[in-house]
């Protein structure tokens, strides 16, 4: 599995611009290589469609990855962005608020404070850009965040929900609801 060419197929599912100043290649090279690790019920299935991304990948070049080329084998966290943003995509679909998966991976980037890392801050400071993502993406691994969501992917105001403690498809949904009146 050539690595360049997965990371910028997933960029483009995500619709991430990578290059020139307002582009988030370091970002996503970054995101790349932090594991996701579940650790609320349910979570490890939204790895597992993040990791059959590589196979989707490796279907679109009209390769057959062999059972034991999903190296690692969990879930990157742009693996993972770029599910969550499909999951919304799909959610949303047939709705006044469909806008492509872009969108959406644009509107987690924004939630999370990853989408401040643009190309040109990054130049400015790699090593504190660097750091600076790493632990934003710990914080949201490891549930370090609001118990409104603020910090992680999916914050939210109403009270009565502790987004720490759900999985992500109903943090997901808790946002979406809050936030785009669907339900």
């Amino acid at each position: 599995m050539n690595g360049r060419d997965y990371l910028c197929w997933l960029m483009n599912q995500g619709q991430i611009n990578a290059e020139g100043p307002d582009g988030y290649l370091r970002l996503c090279e970054i995101m790349n290589s932090v594991y996701f690790v579940s650790l609320v019920a349910f979570d490890e299935n939204r790895a597992e469609e993040g990791k059959a991304l590589r196979e989707e990948w490796g279907e679109s070049r009209g390769d057959i990855l062999e059972p034991g080329t999903l190296i690692p084998y969990t879930c990157t966290m742009l693996e993972m962005i770029v599910i969550l943003g499909r999951r919304m995509e799909y959610e949303m679909m047939d709705s006044q608020f469909e806008a492509g998966t872009g969108k959406w991976v644009r509107e987690l980037l924004e939630n999370a404070g990853l989408a401040y890392f643009r190309n040109d801050i990054f130049d400015i400071d790699p090593e504190y850009s660097a750091n600076r993502i790493r632990k934003i993406l710990s914080d949201i691994i490891y549930r370090r965040y609001g118990r409104d969501g603020t910090g992680g992917f999916f914050p939210v105001t109403d009270r009565n929900v502790d987004q720490k403690g759900e999985e992500l498809l109903i943090q997901m949904n808790n946002y979406l609801a809050e936030n785009y009146d669907i339900c």
